[in-house]
């Protein structure tokens, strides 16, 4: 198992927040229990710090430390739902790259009542075993498409999501993804599940054993470092009233008409926009405000 950390690009203009520590709990399904910890610190460059960590063991506490740790597990609230998963990683089939290949995610509601669902990445895909090189990728498209990716979950139903896996170079993907889950009438109990997808992409064996790597569709983890700075100090030197395409930058909402539910002359509803980001770097965002009846709680946002 792999774990990577990065920090919010945000960090870097809030300098009074150095050093940071904290620590990862990491509890597997087979009960395996660790305990990870993180430090920032404001004397280590980005370069560096990666340095530091190719060039060190992976094991950042020592032995002692380890064993002062009280590895008990996190006081958790119960779920505001009934809805579990039936299997928590999806694995596909080997796939050419610019083939496709299908599974299915179950959602399952144990309960009485009517649940809304609703599915979002974490991030962009992992990406290893690309060349003998070893290094880790991040692709740059969406190697894994899922539809639907919300609904309503009636009770004691199961759901179906047809996920599909769309490799365009060979290597072994990896991405996690939640399911936002809320009673219908109580949008404010959310409740989210993650699983995890998984798919080997390997050439043909007529084709030739000369690996290229597509610049466009993979990058190289170290070189994400290398964008998020480049990013902020291009973001700094924007000129305002200068436009964008934020779609060719990541940034989309996965739907294009979000529509209320039924509300009553005099009081007022709420309905949750989600917005992605799939790129690498952090947008600033502004929202214009619409026309009555309709309110928009914030005017800019910082999406990671």
């Amino acid at each position: 198992m792999q774990i990577l950390v990065s920090p919010n690009s945000s960090l870097s203009t809030k300098q009074s927040m150095f050093p940071w520590s904290g620590l990862i709990y990491i509890h597997c399904d087979n009960g395996q229990k660790k305990i990870v910890k993180v430090q920032i610190r404001e004397d280590l460059t980005q370069e560096e710090l990666f340095t530091h960590l190719t060039s060190s063991p992976l094991g950042i506490l020592s032995q002692e430390t380890e064993r002062a740790v009280n590895l008990v597990k996190p006081a958790t609230k119960p779920p505001s739902t009934k809805v579990e998963l039936r299997n928590k990683t999806v694995t596909f089939p080997p796939t050419e790259p610019g083939e496709t290949s299908g599974n299915y995610l179950e959602l399952e509601n144990h309960g009485d009542t009517d649940v809304r669902w609703h599915l979002s990445s974490l991030a962009p895909p992992y990406v290893k075993g690309v060349d003998e090189s070893g290094d880790v990728f991040r692709a740059t498209y969406a190697a894994f498409r899922c539809s639907p990716i919300s609904g309503v979950l009636e009770g004691h139903s199961v759901q179906k999501v047809s996920i599909m896996f769309l490799p365009r170079d060979r290597g072994d993907y990896a991405q996690f993804w939640d399911v936002e889950c809320h009673p219908v009438k109580e949008a404010h109990l959310k409740h989210t599940l993650r699983f995890q997808l998984s798919g080997h992409s390997v050439r043909a064996e007529s084709e030739p054993g000369i690996s290229r790597i597509s610049t466009n569709s993979l990058i190289k983890i170290d070189n994400i470092l290398k964008l998020r700075r480049q990013a902020v100090s291009e973001a700094s030197a924007l000129i305002p009233g200068r436009q964008f395409d934020l779609t060719h930058r990541g940034v989309y909402a996965p739907e294009d008409v979000y529509q209320f539910l039924p509300t009553r002359v005099g009081e007022s509803r709420t309905l949750k926009v989600n917005l992605r980001n799939n790129s690498f770097i952090t947008h600033s965002l502004k929202f214009l405000s619409p026309r009555e009846p309709f309110y928009v709680k914030h005017s800019k946002y910082s999406l990671r």
